[in-house]
């Protein structure tokens, strides 16, 4: 038992000095080739905030021991995630970021269990959207549009 729980610390505290010192990294590095207010390097600190807070968690919260017997029972399901993400990003930069986005989350929900059709529709739209306007608009970062760009911003 004290193996887990030491290996848990050991593992967490890393996350946590990892995140630490990229977190540090990102505020401390001179932007040079961006004058936007929402400076290049806004992006990674918020997902380095992100992943602080999951180390943080990973600690603190308790959780069954780890059955390995479980890998092959959820290795179907793993291989077809596996699948869809490379289908993902090869779908990517030709049909855009919204319609890819919303078959991978179609197919995923599919994969994992869930049958209700509508459910899963209502599901992708609202996460598509809202990723969606996360980046458009609270990150400022474009997204690949795909062959929608020819249509949304045609050339003069």
């Amino acid at each position: 038992m004290k193996t887990i729980i030491f290996s848990r610390f050991f593992l967490g505290g890393l996350f946590l000095i990892l995140g630490g010192i990229c977190l540090y990294e990102a505020y401390t590095a001179e932007i040079i080739f961006s004058t936007d207010a929402l400076g290049a390097m806004d992006y990674p600190k918020v997902l380095l905030f992100a992943w602080l807070l999951l180390a943080v968690v990973y600690l603190v919260v308790p959780r069954p021991r780890f059955d390995p017997k479980e890998l092959f029972v959820a290795a179907p399901v793993l291989l077809k995630t596996i699948v869809n993400s490379i289908v993902f990003v090869l779908l990517l930069p030709r049909i855009g970021f919204i319609c890819s986005s919303f078959i991978f989350i179609s197919v995923l929900f599919y994969h994992l269990g869930d049958k209700n059709y509508q459910r899963i529709g209502l599901i992708s739209i609202v996460s598509v959207v809202g990723l969606w306007i996360i980046f458009e608009f609270v990150l400022r970062t474009p997204l690949p549009l795909g062959f929608w760009e020819e249509i949304l911003h045609p050339a003069p």
